[in-house]
């Protein structure tokens, strides 16, 4: 069972408004005219409105997640670069302000480790349906003190399993209850999961901080494939207003969507040799890209016997050339050495000789050859001087003689 694809999701967490000092202000202008405005005169002109935001925090929050100390690094360092400030998650919307600040600290009550985000806004400005002088009244007055944080990436692990939630191997749904214990003690214990080395991606203002993400996600997985028990099927409904796709069985019959799951989870850890807790998915998706790493092999491969069986004829010439050569060299040798010359010897020596080698040798027996045998006449008759002293020779040349 494939897990579900969250590649690109943005979700989003639960923050809270919060208004700086009047020093802070001061030092929030600052901060915007060195480093966010593009032409700081607009600062002259209109009087720029700050707020803050508690973006997250290691809590568990509305979502039974929290973040790890990596995503809090993450999302302070984000909101430092600046992320857009919306209305409502609209992304097709122009945003009211900017992010331009932030810090991370530890507090108390209840103790925890938050992210404090710093916020723009210019007043008199009309980028959607509501004003920027809208929002900014909205926020003094408390009316819109809730927002919500998008945020993008990182893994969700489950606190219970330790698995991926998003793993067909991770059954728990994050806001029900799970028994857990060793033995006879058993305690009943809502899932919870962590969210680590995510990133910020936008900060909204919305109605009501508790808009479902990720348990909805897995919720409607689960009861599409009837691993939901009905009372947990009615909560999750009820809690987020939700219609969920039930899978719906009959008396006496079971739903083999689960069933049918786990036989085949089953063979593929017997068949890849994985332990109960390894991750089935995980090592299909990594089995997987190894056959595509052979696949492309085998391709290689094809075109490597395509390009030798081209070049077969060539080799033979070669071949051929070559045993011509070698047959030549001898001749020359036994021309050189005559009865002397040891041809089966100095055929195994040529024949592990490359081709310059062997060249080499025909010239150097061809050249003693030449010596040993000029061509043209070399007996006297009578007075006749000899070939060399004075008298021409008959001109033949010398390879005419070539045995």
């Amino acid at each position: 069972m494939k897990e579900l694809d969250v590649t690109g999701l943005v979700f989003t967490i639960p923050a809270r408004v919060l208004r700086p000092t009047e020093q802070r202000q001061v030092e929030l202008l600052a901060a915007i005219k060195d480093r966010h405005v593009l032409d700081p005169a607009i600062l002259e002109e209109r009087n720029p409105f700050f707020w803050d935001a508690e973006v997250s925090s290691s809590l568990v929050d509305a979502y039974y997640s929290h973040m790890t100390l990596d995503t809090l690094g993450n999302f302070r360092d984000d909101a430092r670069d600046g992320v857009a400030f919306l209305p409502g998650h609209n992304h097709r919307e122009l945003p009211f302000g900017r992010s331009f600040d932030a810090l991370l600290e530890d507090t108390q009550e209840p103790q925890r480790t938050r992210v404090i985000a710093s916020f723009y806004t210019m007043p008199g400005l009309k980028l959607n349906s509501v004003t920027t002088d809208d929002l900014i009244d909205g926020l003094r007055s408390g009316i819109l003190k809730d927002t919500s944080v998008g945020f993008h990436s990182g893994e969700s692990v489950c606190d219970l399993c330790g698995r991926s939630i998003w793993s067909w191997d991770c059954e728990h749904i994050p806001g029900l209850k799970y028994p857990v214990g060793d033995g006879d003690v058993m305690r009943m214990v809502v899932a919870t999961y962590a969210v680590n080395g995510a990133h910020l991606s936008e900060v909204s203002s919305v109605f009501d901080g508790a808009t479902p993400r990720a348990e909805v996600l897995k919720a409607e997985r689960e009861a599409a494939e009837g691993r939901m028990r009905p009372e947990a099927v009615a909560l999750i409904e009820q809690r987020y207003r939700v219609k969920l796709p039930v899978k719906r069985t009959f008396a006496g019959a079971e739903a083999p969507g689960r069933k049918a799951t786990m036989d085949l989870e089953q063979q593929i850890r017997e068949l890849l040799g994985l332990d109960e807790k390894a991750d089935v998915v995980g090592a299909v998706r990594d089995m997987k890209t190894s056959l595509g790493l052979l696949e492309n092999a085998n391709q290689e491969l094809g075109q490597a016997k395509a390009r030798i069986k081209e070049l077969e004829p060539e080799a033979a010439i070669g071949v051929q050339y070559r045993a011509d050569l070698i047959t030549e060299t001898l001749k020359e040798g036994v021309r050189a050495y005559g009865d002397k010359f040891n041809n089966g010897a100095y055929k195994r020596m040529l024949e592990g000789l490359d081709l310059d080698g062997i060249k080499q040798m025909q010239t150097d027996w061809e050249s003693i050859a030449n010596t040993r045998f000029p061509g043209g006449r070399i007996t006297t008759d009578g007075d006749e001087q000899a070939p060399g002293k004075g008298r021409a020779t008959n001109g033949v040349p010398a390879g005419v003689y070539k045995v």
